[in-house]
């Protein structure tokens, strides 16, 4: 395997090489082709998955290793120069999806405050409710109790410069287009939303919990899910299964109150393994 694609999947898939956790994440962004072997472009995507020094996006325009992109976050303008890593895998609607490394990694387009590999903890993508910042967090028990108990805990903000209240961030990160227009150059920084942090109670939560996924033929494996909603979950796993399987989940943190087996069904499969995993949506049953 050549050294891109060795990087392309460490990015994206293992724990042992990154410096911060990688989050499954629906950004709007725009690309410009800026020195690519296929000549400049201009496309609107989104991100699939996020860390501090790069991420993974869908591109329908064909794009080679060592390409050079820019990324616009449409969510808040910030921009960035990206180096195109490898190719990584293809999307359910058959785009193809590529790694991307930050050629500045102080630049942190998309404004989150990212933890370092949970290693077996739980950990949660949350907002401040002051002034809407994100972060990435391992969890304690009691904070992970909390957070159940009462949707929100109370963390430092260094924007705010002092402690508040934080909640679940959706993974769908809205974009503000219409207000961006069509040009290519960033427009100043526009003041937050005014719309809650939560905007559905059913929106997919970025958080990451151990758990224990136990098939009907009795194959167990370790993994922890990529989000949640109230009703099911996502999940990376090796153990192939298939649309309408049902498996046990366990929640594997030391909390008695979760190490109850729930049933679930396997609700969508990717259609494209990476590493020899797949990502698997679970919907709760019974």
């Amino acid at each position: 395997m050549g050294r891109g694609k060795e990087a392309a999947l460490s990015l994206m898939n293992t724990a042992g090489a990154r410096n911060t956790e990688r989050l499954l994440l629906a950004i709007p962004v725009r690309v410009l082709g800026l020195r690519c072997q296929k000549g400049e472009f201009i496309e609107d995507t989104r991100t699939v998955v996020v860390n501090d020094r790069g991420a993974r996006i869908a591109l329908k325009q064909p794009v080679f290793p060592d390409d050079t992109l820019r990324i616009i976050n449409l969510n808040n303008y910030l921009k960035s120069d990206f180096r195109v890593v490898a190719a990584a895998g293809t999307s359910d609607q058959g785009i193809a999806e590529w790694g991307v490394q930050s050629l500045d990694p102080a630049e942190n387009i998309w404004d989150i405050e990212f933890a370092p590999p949970l290693q077996g903890k739980s950990g949660a993508l949350l907002q401040c409710r002051e002034c809407r910042k994100e972060g990435f967090t391992a969890l304690t028990e009691a904070e992970l109790e909390t957070l159940t108990r009462q949707n929100s805990i109370e963390r430092s903000c260094r924007r705010c410069a002092r402690p508040t209240q934080w909640v679940y961030s959706s993974i769908h990160h809205p974009s503000r287009e219409h207000e961006f227009g069509t040009g290519i150059a960033s427009p100043q920084r526009p003041a937050p939303a005014s719309e809650p942090a939560n905007r559905r109670s059913d929106d997919r939560r970025g958080a990451k919990h151990p758990i224990l996924v136990r098939s009907s033929s009795g194959e167990e494996e370790s993994s922890a899910t990529e989000n949640t909603s109230p009703g099911g979950l996502a999940v990376s796993l090796a153990m192939d299964l298939k649309v309408g399987d049902t498996v046990q989940v366990t929640h594997t943190t030391s909390a008695a109150s979760r190490k109850i087996p729930r049933p679930a069904a396997v609700r969508r499969r990717s259609s494209y393994p990476l590493g020899g995993r797949r990502l698997y949506g679970l919907h709760f049953v019974g």
